[in-house]
């Protein structure tokens, strides 16, 4: 089936997963400020976002690039579901020439923009195995 071909290898397995078990023991990392977890669309909007208030952040992705799930998991014929104008992140609009239901490729695009836009550069191939606030009394 050709119509399929498209789809092989994309949801059968999940290539970050099977890596964490073969990979040496966890680093313990301190961070001062917010870790947002997963340099997808969510993620890149709350760092700019940060950004935008002075606010530095951290963006953990597990995949070697922004937006993993639509660039390694989705099938290349994919438009967004609703209109663009439901879709687009805070702070920067989609293109003007861009269609009401823009493709997979330019969702992609606009993302890569948005993170050069806003100077976001995620800590790619990092997996977040647990993560927890330590609290202090800042009173003295």
């Amino acid at each position: 089936m050709d119509s399929l071909k498209e789809l092989e290898g994309k949801r059968v397995h999940d290539p970050f997963a099977a890596n964490m078990a073969t990979k040496p023991t966890a680093k313990r990392i301190w961070v001062l400020g917010p870790i947002i977890v997963g340099a997808g669309p969510s993620g890149l909007a709350v760092a700019a976002c940060l950004k935008e208030k002075g606010i530095p952040s951290l963006i953990l992705e597990r995949a070697n690039c922004i937006a993993s799930l639509w660039q390694l998991k989705t099938y290349d014929r994919l438009r967004l579901h609703l209109p663009k104008k439901f879709c687009e992140l805070i702070l920067m609009p989609f293109p003007s020439d861009f269609p009401t239901y823009p493709t997979k490729q330019q969702f992609v695009s606009y993302l890569n923009a948005y993170a050069e836009n806003f100077d976001l550069k995620p800590a790619f191939n990092r997996t977040v195995v647990s993560a927890r606030k330590l609290y202090h009394n800042l009173k003295g």
